[in-house]
């Protein structure tokens, strides 16, 4: 049975702004660095007044469904669509695992009358047979885990485009 997560968080800065902050390259590689990758590269696939593709490409850490193991590394894809008038994306991960792991989610951002809020979800599937819930609930744990980080990165990368206007 997949597994869903959903966070909101509030930040303190206009909607626009946060799209910006959520489309750079700079977050999209430090997002995939904090969770191990390297050799990250981000491209725009997709770029129009109404909708942008980013492409995330990485070498990570090797994974097995059920925990981590040292490696050269694997590589992943991460796309982005994101919809510019609706403020906000959907995301699918692409990595060694192939359809025995579908993992996928979406972001939507919210104008507040002092700030934006951003709510992430995502959902995990596992297609292995008896081991399916197991590993779905150690990737939903790392994703809930790497959370918080990528948040503070976005934050940091908010006050840096504040201080950069200033």
């Amino acid at each position: 049975m997949p597994r869903n997560v959903c966070r909101c968080e509030e930040f303190s800065c206009s909607a626009s702004d946060l799209l910006a902050v959520l489309t750079s390259t700079e977050l999209l590689q430090e997002q995939q660095r904090l969770q191990g990758a390297r050799n990250v590269s981000v491209a725009l696939v997709t770029r129009d007044d109404r909708r942008w593709v980013i492409e995330v490409r990485a070498l990570e850490r090797m994974r097995n469904l059920v925990s981590f193991q040292p490696g050269s590394g694997s590589p992943s894809v991460i796309t982005y669509d994101w919809d510019l008038e609706k403020l906000g994306c959907t995301w699918a991960y692409q990595g060694p695992h192939g359809s025995r792991l579908q993992l996928a989610g979406s972001l939507h951002i919210e104008p507040l009358a002092r700030g934006a809020r951003l709510q992430s979800m995502f959902d995990v599937k596992v297609n292995v047979p008896l081991m399916a819930a197991p590993a779905e609930r150690v990737v939903e744990a790392f994703l809930v885990a790497s959370y918080p980080g990528f948040i503070a990165a976005v934050r940091r990368r908010i006050e840096e485009t504040v201080q950069q206007a200033e």
